[in-house]
């Protein structure tokens, strides 16, 4: 354990104590990242794996790809309401984008 007591007779302390906060610090913010890369692997996954049924026009691609363009609608909306410069200009496209996929998947499907 790092000592809560640090004096001026002994200055270590207070660069283990230090070191010990940094280092501790560092394993949270890596480990958010570690959790981040693999959120992002299992999409990558699931977008490469949605296209290729897609493109073999297999029925449950159309599902799956249905749930990852909603999910993604209103993302986009909050942050196009959310952002007040011009970068909002990526968001709108993104909520374009989806509301776009959505009505190409179900196009043929029209009762």
């Amino acid at each position: 354990g790092t000592p809560l007591f640090v004096s001026r007779h002994h200055p270590q302390l207070l660069v283990i104590a230090l070191a010990s906060v940094i280092g501790d610090a560092g394993r949270v913010v890596f480990g958010w990242i570690a959790i981040m890369a693999g959120g992002a692997i299992l999409i990558a996954l699931s977008l490469f794996v949605t296209s290729r049924g897609l493109f073999a026009q297999q029925p449950w691609a159309h599902i799956v790809a249905a749930i990852l363009m909603t999910g993604l609608l209103p993302v986009s909306l909050v942050s196009l309401l959310s952002i007040k410069s011009r970068r909002r200009i990526i968001s709108g496209l993104f909520v374009a984008g989806s509301i776009f996929a959505l009505r190409e998947l179900w196009a043929g499907y029209a009762v």
